[in-house]
């Protein structure tokens, strides 16, 4: 099991929404946490991902 967190701001681009997207699709997700979070200020989501090949 291995584990991915990727951070995205509160509006994420298209870009960034596909590379989230493209991650899940290319892996087995085991589980997904989601937090909607403040870093520097900004909001941000941020996605705790359990994974494996």
């Amino acid at each position: 099991m291995q584990i991915k967190i990727i951070t995205l701001p509160l509006t994420p681009t298209e870009e960034q929404t596909e590379e989230l997207s493209r991650f899940l699709r290319g892996h087995r997700v085991i589980d997904l946490k989601r937090e909607l979070a403040t870093i520097d200020g900004n909001m941000v989501w941020t996605f705790c991902i359990l994974f494996s090949n």
